[in-house]
């Protein structure tokens, strides 16, 4: 790994939300042969305001004193990615996915961008179990 790669992940690490820097970054990529990785670094930003949206909307009529946070729902991804079930404290982010395949796909893609792993199988996914823990 260049110095110049270094100092990219480095400030991304402080700063994940460092737009201006992972742009920069994706051009460095881009001009260093690595265009997949490119890409990805470029849907980042979109991918977590994603998210992000997406944990509100759990959230909305959550009336618990300790909301699911980003880091919480990414959490759950992980263990849906490695083939354990996936609990939410509410009944809207377990019903989004008990919503059908669609919804599994569209969290992750987006989780996908963000984690830089790769999407889970459609098998893997039917397969998953997300219970509401409420």
């Amino acid at each position: 790994m260049s110095k110049e790669q270094q100092y990219f992940l480095k400030a991304l690490e402080a700063n994940e939300d460092d737009e201006a820097t992972r742009l920069v970054y994706a051009d460095w990529l881009e001009e260093n042969g690595f265009d997949e990785e490119a890409q990805r670094q470029r849907k980042w930003p979109e991918a977590k305001l994603w998210m992000l949206e997406f944990t509100r909307s759990i959230n909305h009529n959550n009336q618990d004193e300790d909301p699911h946070t980003y880091e919480y729902v990414m959490e759950q991804g992980h263990s849906i990615v490695n083939g354990e079930n996936a609990h939410f404290g509410t009944d809207a982010g377990a019903d989004y996915f008990r919503e059908g395949l669609h919804n599994k796909k569209e969290f992750f893609k987006y989780w996908s961008i963000l984690t830089g792993e790769p999407v889970p199988s459609d098998q893997l996914l039917e397969d998953t179990w997300v219970r509401c823990a409420c």
